[in-house]
């Protein structure tokens, strides 16, 4: 009988850490974040604006309200083009697009408003950043189109490492599973 429930208790040890796994690997995603200032033409920052950043592929937003500071945080983001919108009374509208997140990236975005009413807009079209001024780290997509028709010769996914700048593969493996280096 003792053994029957340890075989239990096992199984739903095992059946656990199963069913959290992707809880737990959620933090772990490729994921990038748009951040950010919102100021008036003057420099003085805006509390209480709403900036809602939209995914131009898939068309999910996600919205956040700037702080006191005028700042603002937008995490999770996919790797993919974005639009980002700020609104606040006494201030046009303000569209920014063409905003690329790539994985691991941090996306500063500074937002300066314009006085105006909320019906007029002023649409930006977004520039790539060209270096990444928030932390050390490096990261990059890398489209479907080049996995696909890129040659890799020895057909090992790893070898797509190299196309990310300032890195490389450090162990080569051959067919068998052992170190080639």
């Amino acid at each position: 009988m003792k053994r029957i429930s340890t075989q239990a208790g096992c199984f739903l040890r095992i059946l656990f850490v199963i069913v959290s796994l992707p809880a737990l690997m959620l933090g772990q995603g490729a994921r990038g974040q748009i951040t950010g200032v919102v100021k008036d033409s003057s420099g003085a920052l805006i509390p209480g604006a709403i900036v809602t950043v939209r995914n131009e592929n898939t068309g999910l937003a996600t919205s956040t309200v700037t702080q006191a500071t005028g700042a603002y945080l937008i995490p999770g983001l996919t790797p993919g083009d974005y639009q980002v919108t700020a609104e606040v009374a006494g201030f046009k509208k303000l569209a920014i697009e063409g905003l690329k997140i790539d994985v691991g990236t941090t996306l500063t975005q500074d937002l300066m408003m314009e006085v105006g009413t909320v019906t007029e807009v002023v649409e930006v079209k977004g520039v790539a950043n060209l270096v990444e001024t928030t932390s050390g780290a490096v990261g990059t997509t890398v489209e479907m189109t080049h996995v696909l028709e890129i040659p890799v010769p020895d057909r090992n996914v790893y070898s797509l490492i190299n196309l990310v700048p300032a890195s490389f593969l450090k162990h080569r493996f051959g067919p068998a599973g052992n170190h080639l280096d």
